[in-house]
């Protein structure tokens, strides 16, 4: 009888193991379909912003720890993880206004915008503005200068480099009245 009871046992033991590797094959695709599926689709000029968790699961697999401050690479190298925010350097940001906010795109922007020097952060555009922000102040003059005149979807735009001071500006005369 103890055998019988054993022998009982053992298969029943077996049955549970076999039971948790299916569950941990189970577990194992769902997390390779997971990485396999394509990023949600955002509207245009947005960036899907991660949680500490998300971000912990985008490491690759080989890289199991974020670059170290001593390696060469730096977090903005990191295909993940955002670029710090850059420092603005003076008269570098350029104001573009009177556009067609319908019929103008980030990207078409950027195609004529990038060819007069390196940004320094994203085209930020609003309802019928936008502002380009350069690393230098000289690529800023360029544009104004190369660019003054130019119409975009079909209306002529108002171009200039943005006044850096215009908050503190708005600050100092709500706090006089």
């Amino acid at each position: 009888m103890e055998r019988k009871e054993e022998a009982e046992e053992q298969e029943y033991r077996r049955g549970k193991e076999a039971a948790e590797r299916a569950e941990a094959k189970k577990r194992e695709r769902m997390a390779e379909e997971e990485e396999s599926k394509p990023p949600p689709v955002l509207p245009e000029g947005k960036k899907k912003i991660y949680t500490e968790a998300e971000l912990a699961m985008k490491i690759p697999k080989k890289q199991k720890t974020l670059p170290s401050a001593s390696t060469s690479a730096t977090m903005s190298d990191h295909p993940i993880m955002p670029k710090a925010p850059s420092v603005r350097v003076p008269d570098s940001r350029v104001y573009i206004g009177n556009l067609r906010s319908e019929k103008t795109s980030e990207r078409q922007l950027n195609d004529i915008f990038k060819r007069h020097g390196e940004f320094g952060e994203p085209i930020l555009i609003k309802h019928n503005y936008a502002f380009v922000q350069y690393k230098s102040a000289e690529a800023a003059r360029r544009a104004v200068q190369a660019e003054t005149g130019r119409a975009i979807a079909g209306q002529t735009i108002r171009i200039k480099v943005a006044d850096d001071d215009y908050k503190k500006k708005k600050e100092a005369t709500s706090s006089h009245g």
